[in-house]
């Protein structure tokens, strides 16, 4: 739930108007001479710089007293190794604010774990299909299987949450040795 409303919180600052001057700079009367036209166009682009530049100061400003009030520390290695297991968007935003942000051991570590749980997911896709053509006993097979892999899932989660650099369960050492390197 903490999750979440963070997320729901940094979803609205980002809807946020980027400001009036934009309104303002076009709401304003049409000279005659080209000169004094591109002057205002000029000072316009110059204050709508300027009110960019200072929304964003303020939108980092709030996501870091918003952290604070949720609980997540500065750096970000904690939501980006939360993120990295909630489905393929949450991967795609973890690994922007992973290489555009500083880049912390625990979100570079939870970020292999979770691309090689996908990669996992996605070479047993394929027989998990065919087994599942099986009358019976290859749906419990398939069942079994796919518990298995979210049981990986939820215990790479669980292991986000709690800040720590535990492999996951059956493939885990093996991401860490293969895919760590990418995300250092």
């Amino acid at each position: 739930m903490k999750q979440f409303l963070f997320n729901l919180f940094l979803f609205t600052i980002t809807l946020l108007p980027i400001g009036t001057i934009r309104a303002t700079a076009l709401a304003t009367s049409s000279v005659s001479t080209e000169a004094s036209q591109q002057a205002q166009s000029f000072r316009a682009q110059e204050q709508e710089t300027k009110g960019v530049f200072l929304q964003k100061f303020a939108q980092k400003r709030l996501v870091k007293k918003m952290k604070k009030a949720f609980g997540f520390s500065d750096d970000d290695g904690d939501l980006v190794a939360i993120l990295s297991y909630l489905f393929t968007i949450g991967f795609v935003i973890a690994l922007v604010l992973h290489f555009t942000g500083e880049r912390t051991s625990l979100g570079g570590y939870h970020l292999a774990q979770a691309l090689g749980t996908m990669i996992v997911n996605a070479i047993l896709a394929i027989p998990f299909l065919f087994v599942s053509l099986l009358p019976f006993a290859g749906l419990i097979v398939v069942y079994i299987l796919a518990l298995l892999l979210f049981i990986n899932v939820i215990c790479g989660l669980i292991f986000a949450i709690q800040g720590k650099e535990k492999p996951v369960p059956f493939f885990g050492k093996l991401f860490a040795k293969k895919l760590l390197p990418l995300f250092e």
